[in-house]
């Protein structure tokens, strides 16, 4: 007896948050009747690009204490509109056995942030001091109203005046058009639900050409940067080559990187035949193929990006969207300077092409 009221309120503890969460982010509350003991609450720490974000499960204890946090958070913070780097916690509910999933992003809370960081004693002490910054820089008061850039309001830099629009939504990305050089926001895909799956996009690899690449995510690769946004990385998009596999260096070819340095993922780079270049940024397109800049967040994960065929770079930070502007709005004209904080460090220049390359 003692242990089904005992298991009720576990579950209780847990349905409440999941409610609260889905209320106060303005979401449509799921009702759905799910056992106890078989409801987890799944915490994912939205901040790498090479390698899977790190997921981690809470303790009932933890569950409990999450929601009395929640509750009483004071304040709250405007968070950066960077490309790169932190993006929150995504709180999954997760009714197993049912097949019941339920994700729902936390973040301009701060209380609640730095709660759910510390609920993973395992992360590293970069990670936890680099994520703790990016809460604190934004703290706001609570009454001071938060404005952001919308469905096609100017943002980041005008080309030719250099005059600061300021930052998209957080649902939102700053998207630049090198032609008309105007840069305005646009909608992400924020859905939580499964994207269809359509036979366009599960026949992989799905190679591009060797030949320079136009910037069209719409058309590139049978737009499945797109469709399939939340299965491909960035090396995916650098290599223009589409697996649903979330592509390592080295993977394809048995050899895949060991530590994150530029020695190691170059050599595990090299092993699936990208061609290793120089330091410089090329000033010119290749003869065949398409050139990718490594960077690394040093001892803490990779990102790689794509130089294009209007010679403007391009990237996708792991499984979110295809952008080409940096943390700071801008076009990528020098990969080797540019802020894509905390990658901070340039690592050289490979050539791929796309129909000998081995990405897994």
């Amino acid at each position: 007896m003692y242990l089904l009221r005992h298991d009720k309120l576990i579950y209780n503890f847990k349905m409440r948050v999941y409610i609260l969460f889905s209320l106060i982010l303005m979401s449509s509350l799921l009702k759905y009747d799910c056992q106890p003991l078989k409801l987890t609450i799944e915490v994912t720490l939205k901040l790498f690009s090479g390698t899977e974000n790190i997921k981690w499960t809470l303790t009932n204890k933890q569950v409990k204490l999450l929601e009395e946090i929640y509750l009483s958070n004071t304040r709250v913070y405007k968070p950066n509109q960077n490309v790169m780097g932190y993006k929150g916690f995504e709180v999954a509910t997760i009714c197993y056995f049912d097949d019941i999933i339920t994700k729902k992003t936390i973040i301009g809370a701060p209380e609640v942030e730095l709660y759910l960081l510390f609920t993973n004693p395992s992360l590293s002490f970069d990670i936890v001091k680099y994520v703790i910054a990016q809460i604190k820089n934004g703290y706001v008061e609570k009454d001071q109203p938060l404005t952001c850039g919308k469905e096609n309001d100017k943002c980041a830099k005008n080309f030719e005046s250099q005059i600061d629009f300021g930052s998209c939504c957080l649902d939102h990305y700053c998207d630049c058009d090198t032609d008309l050089k105007v840069c305005t926001c646009k909608k992400e895909i924020t859905s939580d639900k499964p994207l269809i799956e359509t036979d366009k996009c599960s026949n992989v690899p799905i190679r591009g050409p060797d030949t320079s690449i136009k910037y069209q995510p719409k058309v590139d690769d049978n737009g499945c940067f797109i469709t399939r946004q939340y299965d491909n990385n960035c090396y995916n998009y650098a290599s223009d080559i589409v697996t649903n596999t979330f592509a390592q260096p080295g993977r394809g070819s048995k050899h895949k990187w060991q530590v994150n340095t530029c020695d190691d993922i170059k050599r595990a780079a090299l092993s699936d035949r990208l061609v290793w270049v120089d330091n410089a940024i090329p000033t010119s397109l290749p003869d065949k193929g398409h050139y990718v800049a490594l960077l690394i967040w040093p001892g803490t994960n990779f990102h790689l990006v794509r130089m294009d065929s209007n010679m403007y770079w391009s990237h996708k930070p792991g499984g979110s969207a295809v952008k080409n502007v940096d943390n700071d709005g801008k076009v990528i004209t020098n990969p080797s300077k540019q802020n894509f904080f905390p990658w901070t460090q340039y690592c050289g220049i490979f050539q791929v092409l796309p129909s000998i390359v081995q990405v897994n």
